[in-house]
């Protein structure tokens, strides 16, 4: 039997007071890791 997805929610499983975090996998039983900023980017036009 395959195992159910895991799905993750943004105001409950990413949010954060911070610009950036790790969501680490291990803490919900999947081995993957990564960061997410939450930094706004600026976009520079070409002229």
């Amino acid at each position: 039997m395959p195992a159910q997805p895991t799905l993750l929610t943004a105001a409950t499983d990413l949010a954060t007071d911070t610009t950036s975090e790790l969501f680490r996998g291990a803490d919900h039983g999947v081995a993957l890791s990564f960061v997410i900023d939450h930094t706004q980017t600026e976009w520079l036009e070409e002229s």
